[in-house]
């Protein structure tokens, strides 16, 4: 089903005429897992849903009941920083995996604000230094880019926000284009030091491989 398409629109306009709610949950709920929250808010307007049975929608995120889509959804318009971090253990082949990296879900779709992802930080780690600066964008005082950072939150180290080339959206961020409905988002890394105060584009930085850059 082609979410722009007109036919996939008057389908589901059709069942919730007819108040065959069954299947208009089912196709809406379907919908939702292929091509995103946001593409499903917007499909399911144009079908007129908000008019003729707004409980539909409401039964289509019910039957997505323990599952990451619910998690997601439920975090970034429930939670307090309205935003959703993913963990992922490590990244690229099993037989040679890359190191952990840690992303924001929902920054971008709430306050505008870029995305944000962290690589190469044990996940507690990771998640306590990004959900510091979501509360910070949630307040209204994001992050500058390209300048070192001091928080208390780091212990003395410094950390710094770069911009992201495209790739690393398809490359890392699989649920945060899930929930956007698009990969047409930016994103920035939050970069950290090494315990000898050096940066990843500096020499020696231990270990070399800990880090990958994914800057512009």
């Amino acid at each position: 089903m082609n979410p722009s398409h007109p036919e996939s629109i008057a389908v589901l306009r059709s069942r919730l005429q007819q108040k065959d709610y069954y299947q208009a949950t089912t196709l809406l709920t379907n919908f939702i897992k292929r091509w995103g929250y946001v593409a499903a808010v917007q499909f399911f307007k144009d079908a007129e849903g908000n008019e003729q049975a707004p409980g539909v929608w409401q039964a289509a995120l019910a039957s997505l009941k323990n599952t990451s889509e619910e998690k997601i959804v439920t975090d970034v318009l429930s939670s307090s920083q309205n935003c959703h971090l993913m963990n992922v253990a490590a990244a690229g082949d099993p037989a040679n995996p890359g190191p952990p990296f840690t992303y924001t879900v929902g920054l971008w779709h709430t306050f505008w604000h870029p995305e944000m992802i962290c690589i190469g930080l044990p996940a507690p780690v990771a998640t306590q230094l990004l959900g510091f600066y979501t509360e910070r964008i949630a307040e209204g005082k994001p992050p500058k880019t390209d300048v070192p950072l001091r928080e208390q939150i780091t212990d003395g180290y410094p950390v710094q926000f770069k911009v992201c080339r495209p790739e690393a959206k398809t490359q890392y961020m699989q649920w945060a284009n899930w929930f956007n409905s698009t990969s047409d988002y930016p994103v920035v890394q939050l970069i950290w030091q090494d315990k000898n105060n050096r940066w990843p584009w500096d020499k020696g930085f231990h270990p070399p491989t800990a880090q990958p850059l994914l800057l512009k």
